[in-house]
């Protein structure tokens, strides 16, 4: 995330592109390619561009506030002069907002690992969660969030409890009382 540049981001397919990540070293920080080394497009909500874009004009504001110091990096998410934000630093400045808001323990991880077991409880094809993620293969996100498929098996049996319901009321109602034989058709009598 603190790798992302503006021309990751592309407004009119809604989608942002991660080929990056900023680590935190004992040298300082750097710029690495992601694991995989390939670039992940993912698909945001429009909120989400809606709060990239009030952001970006609070961010041209700083632009103008600093002039020529401003360090630019075409950074989306940077300190106010341009510089880069520490990820150690913004981790901890997560776990603080999350306290002030009554989630006490929730870090950027958890948000992550609360992201992919919704997508995955919700019915969110694994293949498109572990891209999301990341994960070069899908067995890798299956082995960390197995625990958010249990509801799947329940939702696939009620799936297929409703079709079976569905095709016998559908048969039950092809065959009309007229069609069915019984003693008092056969004989006459009842």
């Amino acid at each position: 995330m603190l790798a992302l540049e503006w021309s990751d981001s592309d407004e009119t397919r809604s989608e942002v592109n991660v080929s990056k990540s900023l680590e935190q070293t004992k040298g300082g920080l750097r710029i690495e390619t992601t694991k995989s080394e390939e670039t992940r497009r993912f698909s945001v909500p429009e909120w989400a561009l809606e709060v990239l874009r009030a952001h970006r004009q609070v961010q041209q504001h700083d632009r103008q506030l600093f002039g020529k110091s401003y360090d630019d990096h075409n950074l989306i998410f940077c300190q106010p002069g341009g510089a880069y934000y520490s990820p150690d630093r913004l981790g901890a400045r997560v776990v603080e907002l999350m306290r002030k808001v009554g989630l006490a323990g929730v870090s950027l991880h958890s948000l992550r690992h609360s992201h992919a077991s919704i997508l995955l409880s919700n019915g969110v094809p694994v293949a498109v969660v572990s891209q999301r993620l990341g994960h070069a293969d899908q067995n890798i996100t299956l082995s960390i969030y197995s625990h958010a498929l249990p509801a799947d098996t329940l939702a696939a049996a009620k799936i297929w409890n409703d079709s079976m319901a569905d095709v016998i009321a559908d048969a039950r109602r092809r065959r009309s009382p007229s069609a069915l034989p019984g003693p008092s058709r056969r004989t006459g009598t009842a």
